[in-house]
């Protein structure tokens, strides 16, 4: 598994102001328009840590975090859902972060960061992860 950050986000603009975040603080980031790519990609070389937009075209983030974690198992990145939009907590489960639009780029830094620091662990059990969904810390604030 590479310590590469994926964005996978239709918003051209958003996509961009994220990846070009992140590496500016030394993180190797790419970005992609296409969630199918992304997934099909993944599976080759997963990367550290996908961040996700949910409503996109063809393949929405639920979706795409069910084919990652199903494709690859222990080796799935950790996935940060950005969502203005609500969820039922079973859909959020998948993920191991939320982030509510809109939010500061900069808040998704320490996030980031922390998830690159630590060594790769095997994912909890959907019951453990629904349990810390009902305790998950929004990150957020005001758009930039």
């Amino acid at each position: 598994m590479s310590r590469a950050v994926w964005v996978v986000e239709d918003d051209r603009s958003l996509l961009q102001g994220i990846v070009t975040l992140l590496r500016s603080h030394g993180i190797d980031a790419q970005g992609f328009s296409d969630p199918r790519r992304a997934l099909e990609d993944a599976t080759r070389e997963p990367p550290r840590v996908v961040i996700t937009d949910f409503a996109m075209p063809g393949l929405n983030g639920v979706e795409l975090a069910r084919e990652l974690r199903a494709r690859l198992g222990a080796r799935c990145p950790r996935l940060v859902l950005v969502t203005g939009s609500e969820l039922r907590r079973v859909e959020l489960t998948l993920f191991d972060q939320l982030v509510r639009k809109p939010f500061r780029f900069a808040s998704l830094l320490p996030m980031i960061e922390g998830y690159l620091s630590v060594r790769p662990v095997r994912r909890a059990s959907s019951e453990v992860r629904l349990r810390q969904v009902a305790q998950v810390r929004k990150v957020g604030g005001g758009g930039d």
